[in-house]
């Protein structure tokens, strides 16, 4: 069986189609990397790259090992990283999958926690929406993730859950739901305006219930034109459409934090959301083939203390949740 570095060889050839600047970019002299060649040439008994033009490309029995080759190194790259993380949280790489629907509100505090506590490791994070959270996990495209619940477990799966508040109703402060003053609305009250939300699964709809049950009845009602819901997963572009058009925006309060703050964006009275003291699912999903590599159990764990921060009592969510530098006290 070739060896790694032969495998390495034989695929940067076929990347760059070069003797010359494959050994350059391996480190190696144009001799040596010829050499490789031979050897695997000689062992399997056939011919695996070929001279055509100015490049050199492998021949059909080459194509077969290339590919093996890059399918050998792909697996050896994620048991590295498996090993890494298993190993330490003071050096190597957690790759963890978001919602933007949970993520803007919680992980930023998260893992500022956590880098404080172990500077020498580094976080990559991937959008993964709820709806592909198995599939990237269950495939190793993250080693965990942070999104709303839809409480539909994998068995494969091993789950942290957290509450999470109900979202709120904002909008900018010059829009015409704004000006009724403190006056408290419906849910129904919102059907003649623009509305925009984020992607959520059905256990997030518990607070809308209203609006499906009095369906026919806001049907036969005279509507605004224009008259619409829009779904989104990017928080940015809620954002913007929120200060673009008059809409809006059923969203997690910390979304608008700086702009409720500055009075720029309103928090809507709307009494079903009001009067529910429950909290909504979210979880942190992770593979439970093994226990939980110790810079996976460092973001468990700093995400459990995020959330208790986030569901403080009495806290004001959008008064110190994300303080800019012109805001702190000195």
């Amino acid at each position: 069986m070739a060896s790694e570095s032969q495998l390495r060889h034989i695929v940067m050839l076929t990347d760059l189609a070069s003797y010359r600047q494959a050994a350059e970019a391996l480190g190696l002299t144009h001799s040596a990397l010829s050499q490789t060649v031979s050897r695997l040439e000689a062992r399997y008994g056939v011919k695996l790259f070929e001279r055509v033009g100015r490049r050199t490309v492998p021949t059909a029995y080459g194509e077969v090992l290339v590919a093996a080759a890059r399918r050998s190194l792909d697996a050896m790259a994620a048991a590295n990283h498996e090993i890494e993380l298993m190993q330490s949280v003071e050096s190597g790489r957690l790759e963890i999958g978001s919602d933007p629907a949970i993520s803007q509100a919680v992980l930023g505090t998260a893992l500022a926690m956590a880098s404080k506590a172990h500077p020498g490791f580094t976080f990559v994070v991937k959008t993964v929406s709820w709806r592909d959270r198995n599939r990237a996990l269950l495939n190793h495209d993250v080693d965990i993730w942070l999104g709303p619940d839809e409480q539909n477990d994998h068995p494969d799966l091993a789950f942290d859950r957290h509450p999470f508040p109900y979202p709120v109703a904002l909008c900018r402060a010059d829009h015409p739901a704004a000006l009724l003053g403190a006056q408290t609305l419906s849910l129904l009250d919102l059907t003649q305006y623009r509305v925009i939300g984020m992607d959520l699964p059905k256990s997030f709809h518990v607070p809308f219930e209203p609006l499906a049950k009095n369906l026919p009845k806001i049907q036969a009602q005279p509507k605004s034109e224009g008259a619409q819901f829009v779904i989104a997963q990017d928080p940015h572009l809620i954002l913007s459409l929120l200060f673009m058009e008059e809409v809006i925006a059923l969203v997690p309060v910390t979304l608008g934090s700086y702009f409720i703050r500055d009075g720029e964006v309103t928090v809507l009275p709307i009494k079903e959301l009001e009067a529910s003291r429950k909290r909504l699912p979210v979880c942190v999903a992770w593979r439970q083939e093994r226990s939980p590599a110790p810079a996976a159990e460092v973001f468990r764990k700093t995400v459990s203390e995020a959330f208790k921060e986030l569901n403080a009592g009495g806290r004001d969510p959008w008064g110190d949740w994300f303080p800019r530098p012109s805001r702190r006290k000195s």
